[in-house]
Order: structure tokens, then C-alpha cells, then sequence
């Protein structure tokens, strides 16, 4: 899982609190290979972004005096429509990306259905059975 892989990595967390769809956090790191990986995590969903390398440009001043892109810059080459946002310096943030993550609502779901033998009461019978019906 990407967020799991983004605390241990240095990377970028970023967060947009005047977007038309709630609040925003961007999550990017650098690959070896000069492209991106990220999470864009919005209120209806967690989203994968991926750059290539030399999307994120940094402008002739920034890259003169060393400075790299600035947070616009890769803002723009993930979407050029997302509202404005801000660097994140805490250092719990990771953290607590990780553990909401885990509390995340499941939006899909299996079930089936189980045979239960006569004389069967406990879950682990139940499950232990061998027997396969169709229905």
C-alpha cells in the first residue's frame, strides 16, 4: 500500500482546505527514475497519481539558485485545476494519514453463504466444514 511505502520515504504532503470538494491532502515522492508517485486523497476518494519524469518543472529562478520546484509546480503537473494548497511540516501527519486510512469505511463487500452441519455451533466447525454444496 502506498501510504505505508510514504512513511518511511521522504516525500511531500500537501493540503487544500478551499477545494469545491472538502478538504484535499497530496501525498508525492520521487521515484530513482526522476518520475512521481502519489495519493491525492480527497472526501470521496483515495486516488493514485503518477508522473513522469520532467513533469515537475521548477522555474529558471528556483533552479539558479538550487531551490527545486515549489509546491505550485507540482501542484500544476498533477492537475492544473486543483485549488490552492500548503505545505505540511508536522511530522505526525504521516502518522495520522496512516491510522485514518485505517479506519476508512469499506465501500464494498462479499458474503456468501455457509453450510452449517447438524450439530455444529461453533464458528470454527463451521468454517472447518469440507463439505461444498451448490445451490
Amino acid at each position: 500500500m502506498l501510504i505505508y511505502y510514504c512513511i518511511i520515504v521522504e516525500h511531500l504532503n500537501v493540503i487544500s482546505l478551499r477545494s469545491d470538494q472538502g478538504p484535499m491532502i497530496l501525498s508525492l515522492r520521487k521515484k530513482d527514475d526522476g518520475s512521481y508517485i502519489g495519493l491525492l486523497r480527497t472526501i470521496e476518494e483515495n486516488r493514485r497519481v503518477e508522473l513522469p519524469p520532467g513533469s515537475v518543472r521548477a522555474p529558471f529562478f528556483r533552479n539558479l539558485f538550487g531551490l527545486g520546484p515549489s509546491v505550485s509546480n507540482y501542484i500544476k503537473a498533477v492537475s492544473p485545476t486543483l485549488p490552492g494548497f500548503k505545505k505540511v511540516t508536522k511530522p505526525e501527519l504521516p502518522g495520522e494519514l496512516l491510522e485514518f486510512e485505517e479506519k476508512q469505511t469499506i465501500k464494498g463487500f462479499k458474503f456468501g453463504v455457509m453450510y452449517c452441519a447438524p450439530n455444529q455451533v461453533r464458528e470454527d466447525e463451521i468454517f472447518a466444514n469440507g463439505i461444498v454444496h451448490s445451490f
